[in-house]
C-alpha cells in the first residue's frame, strides 16, 4: 500500500526529521541548485552531440526522475547512518519543487531551439531561398547576433572553442525577459485557478503522483518509504531495464537477442485504398506509459486510445469517399482535418474549463478588486490582487516586447493570447490525463493566417511572429503545464505555497541559464554543422522561417473551410463535456478527444490501452484491493524505465551507447 497522503490544513509547526531537527531553506536550495545545474549541463551535452535519449524533454523527464531517485536513495542512507543530516519531508518537497519543472528548459523548450532560431535565418539564407531580400529587413537586429564571424563560428566551431559572449548577452537577455514574463503571467493565472482545480474539482494530477510517492516519508525507524521497500516494485522495475540491456548488447554483439517489448508498423498491413487512409499507424509499447495510464480514471484512459483510433477511421472514410485529406481547400478536400478538429477541441476544453470555474473566478475577482473578506486567498502563493496585477503587468510587457520586435498590437495580442490559452488547455490535459503533449494542434500564427490571410497581417507582422513562433510551441506544451502541476504541491504536502513558488522560479532560472551556457559552449566548440550534432535541433532554427518564406512568396487567403472543422472539434468536445456532467453512465471523456487530435497518441496509444485494460481488469476481478496491490507494479514500470534510461544516457558520455531508448526510437 502506498504511503497515505498528508491532509491539507494548518501545520502544527516546522516539520522535523526523525531526530527532531527543524527544516531549513538553504539545504534544499543548495541541493536543488546543484541538481538543476547538473541536469541543465547534461541535457544539451547528451541531446545535442551524444544523443542517446531526450533526457530533458518530456514529463516526467528522464533526468528529473533519475536524479530524484538518486536523491531519495541517498537520503535513505543518511537516515540510516547519519540521521541528523537527512532531509526532512518538507526539505525534500522544496527540493522537488526546484527541479521538477525546468528540465525541458535546458532541452527543446528553450535553450536548444531558441539559440538556433536566433541565428538560423541569417546563416541559412541563400541565393536560392532569397530570404535576405524577402524578410531580413524586417528582423530586428537586437533579436540575435548579426556579426558574420560570430554566426560562422557557431556553425563551424571557433578556433579556440570560446564563445563570443559579448555578441550574445544582449539578445539573450531580451529573450530571457520575454520568457520570464510569459512564465510569470501563466503562473499568476494558475494562482487564480488553483483552488478550482485542486480543491473544488479535485483533479488528480497523475504525473505529480509519481514524485510525491517517491518522496513520501518512511515510517519511524525506517530508512526508505513503503514504495521503495516493496519487492514487487523492484522486480517490475527490472523488466524495462533488462530490455534496455539487451538492446545495447545487441548493438555490440548481434548474436545477443534484442528483447524489444513491441514496436510494429500496422499501416504496412494496409497498402491499398481505402485502408491506407489510416496514415502512419504504429503499435508500440513503452513501460512507463503503461504505468502512467494505470493511474488515470477509467474513462480518461479509455477515451485517449479510443478517440485516437477514431481519427484513423476518419482517414479511411475520407479515402473511401475520394477526399484528399489536405490542409487546404474545400470541406471535402480538407477532411478529416485532424489539426483543425484538434484546435477546436482545445478551444472547447478552454471554454469548458472557464465555464466550470465561473463561480470561483467571480469570487477571485471580488477579492482582487474589492478586497472581499469572505474570500480567503491566504493559502495561495500570492494574493489574488497580486496575481491579477501580475497578469496585467506581464502582459503589457510582452506586448511592448513584441512591438519592439516589429509586431503590431493587433498581431501580438491574439498571438500571445492563443499561446497562453494553449498552455491552459495543456495544463488541464496534464492535470486530468497525465499526458505530456507532443505538440499543439495548430500554431497561433497559422490560426491567424487561416482566419484573415497573410496580406491582412502584413509582411512585418508575419516576420515578427515567425521569430517568436518557437515560444508558442515547445514551451507552451513542455513547460507551462509543468508550472500548473506545482500548484498542487502545497496542498498535497503542506509545504508553504510561497516557498514552493520561489523554489520553482529559482530552479527555472538555473535551468535556463546553465542550459543556454552549455548549449553555446558545445556549438562553438564542435560547430552546429559537425557530423555528430543532432540535425533536428539545428534545423529547428529555420522551420518557422521556411513557413514564412512560403507565405511571402505565395500569399495565403483566409481558409473559411478550416474553421468548419474548428467549430466541429469545439462542438463535439462541448457535447462530450455536457454528457459527462449529465449522464453518469457516459464512458467518454472530453480530454481524451482533445489529446487524440494531437501527435501525442501516435506512439503512445497502445501503452494507454494496456494501462487502461490492466486497471479495468484489476477493478473488475479484485476490486479496490487488487487495484492498490498492482500500484507498485505500475510505479516499478515508471521508475525502472526512466531511471534506466537516465543511467544509459549518462554512460553514453563515456562511449557506452545503444542502450537507452526514446519514445518512437525502440
Amino acid at each position: 500500500m502506498m504511503y497515505p497522503q498528508l491532509k491539507t490544513g494548518a501545520s502544527a509547526g516546522p516539520p522535523r526529521n526523525a531526530e527532531g531537527r527543524a527544516s531549513s531553506l538553504w539545504r534544499p536550495f543548495l541541493l536543488g541548485a546543484a541538481v538543476a545545474a547538473s541536469i541543465a549541463w547534461l541535457t544539451p551535452t547528451i541531446e545535442c552531440f551524444n544523443w542517446a535519449v531526450d533526457i530533458g524533454f518530456g514529463a516526467p523527464s528522464i533526468a528529473f526522475i533519475f536524479f530524484l531517485f538518486l536523491a531519495v536513495l541517498g537520503n535513505g542512507l543518511l537516515r540510516r547512518f547519519l540521521p541528523r543530516h537527512a532531509l526532512t519531508y518538507r526539505e525534500l518537497t522544496l527540493f522537488l519543487s526546484m527541479v521538477i519543472v525546468g528540465p525541458p528548459l535546458a532541452s527543446m523548450a528553450f535553450s536548444q531551439v531558441l539559440i538556433n532560431n536566433m541565428v538560423g535565418p541569417i546563416h541559412l539564407a541563400s541565393a536560392e531561398n532569397g530570404w535576405k531580400t524577402q524578410f531580413h529587413r524586417y528582423l530586428s537586429r537586437w533579436m540575435g547576433p548579426r556579426d558574420s564571424k560570430v554566426i560562422h563560428d557557431y556553425y563551424y566551431g571557433s578556433a579556440d572553442g570560446s564563445v563570443p559572449w559579448g555578441a550574445w548577452i544582449a539578445p539573450l537577455a531580451a529573450w530571457f525577459a520575454l520568457a520570464v514574463a510569459a512564465g510569470f503571467v501563466f503562473y499568476c493565472a494558475g494562482i487564480l485557478i488553483r483552488r478550482q482545480w485542486v480543491e473544488n474539482e479535485r483533479l488528480s494530477f497523475p504525473l505529480l503522483q509519481i514524485p510525491l510517492e517517491m518522496i513520501r516519508p518512511p515510517e519511524p525507524g525506517r530508512s526508505l518509504n513503503t514504495l521503495f521497500r516493496n519487492r514487487l516494485m523492484w522486480i517490475t522495475a527490472l523488466i524495462p531495464f533488462i530490455c534496455q540491456v539487451t538492446k545495447g548488447l545487441h548493438s555490440y554483439y548481434p548474436s545477443v537477442p534484442r528483447l524489444i517489448l513491441l514496436r510494429y508498423r500496422l499501416d504496412a498491413l494496409f497498402p491499398d485504398a481505402p485502408w491506407n487512409g489510416v496514415g502512419w499507424w504504429e503499435l508500440s509499447l513503452y513501460p512507463f506509459l503503461v504505468g502512467v495510464a494505470y493511474l488515470l480514471s477509467a474513462e480518461i484512459g479509455f477515451s485517449c486510445w479510443f478517440f485516437y483510433l477514431m481519427t484513423k477511421a476518419q482517414g479511411v472514410a475520407g479515402r473511401a469517399a475520394g477526399w484528399s485529406a489536405s490542409q487546404q481547400g474545400s470541406l471535402t478536400e480538407r477532411f478529416p482535418d485532424i489539426n483543425g478538429q484538434g484546435a477546436g477541441a482545445f478551444i472547447g476544453l478552454i471554454a469548458f474549463t472557464l465555464w466550470s470555474a465561473r463561480g470561483h473566478l467571480k469570487a477571485v475577482f471580488r477579492k482582487a478588486i474589492h478586497g472581499d473578506p469572505a474570500v480567503d486567498d491566504g493559502r495561495e502563493a500570492f494574493s489574488y490582487r497580486f496575481a491579477v496585477c501580475g497578469i496585467v503587468a506581464g502582459s503589457v510587457f510582452m506586448l511592448w516586447w513584441a512591438y519592439r520586435a516589429g509586431a503590431s498590437l493587433a498581431a501580438a495580442l491574439p498571438f500571445f493570447a492563443i499561446s497562453l490559452l494553449w498552455g491552459l488547455a495543456g495544463s488541464r490535459i496534464r492535470a486530468e490525463a497525465g499526458v505530456f503533449l507532443w505538440g499543439v494542434p495548430e500554431s497561433p500564427g497559422k490560426l491567424m493566417v487561416n482566419a484573415v490571410g497573410t496580406q491582412f497581417i502584413g509582411d512585418q507582422n508575419l516576420t515578427a511572429l515567425a521569430a517568436m513562433k518557437w515560444g508558442s510551441q515547445e514551451p507552451t506544451y513542455g513547460v507551462l503545464p509543468g508550472l500548473s502541476d506545482t500548484l498542487k504541491i502545497p496542498s498535497a504536502t503542506r509545504a508553504p505555497a510561497r516557498s514552493v513558488a520561489l523554489f520553482v522560479a529559482a530552479g527555472c532560472l538555473i535551468y535556463m541559464s546553465v542550459g543556454v551556457w552549455q548549449t553555446l559552449r558545445l556549438y562553438y566548440h564542435y560547430g552546429a554543422h559537425h557530423a555528430a550534432a543532432d540535425r533536428w535541433r539545428v534545423q529547428s532554427g529555420i522551420w518557422s522561417f521556411q513557413e514564412l518564406s512560403a507565405w511571402l512568396s505565395s500569399p495565403q487567403r483566409p481558409e473559411p473551410a478550416g474553421f468548419f472543422y474548428i467549430l466541429l472539434g469545439a462542438g463535439f468536445l462541448s457535447f462530450l463535456a455536457w454528457m459527462r456532467l449529465h449522464a453518469t453512465w457516459w464512458p467518454f471523456h472530453p480530454v481524451g478527444y482533445a489529446i487524440s487530435n494531437t501527435f501525442t497518441m501516435q506512439y503512445t496509444w497502445f501503452s494507454f490501452f494496456l494501462g487502461w485494460f490492466l486497471k479495468m481488469a484489476a477493478v473488475r476481478w479484485g476490486g479496490l484491493k487488487l487495484y492498490r496491490a498492482i500500484l507498485p507494479v505500475c510505479f516499478g514500470l515508471i521508475i525502472g524505465d526512466l531511471v534506466g534510461n537516465g543511467l544509459w544516457a549518462v554512460l553514453a558520455l563515456f562511449g557506452v551507447k545503444g542502450f537507452a531508448f526514446n519514445v518512437g526510437t525502440w
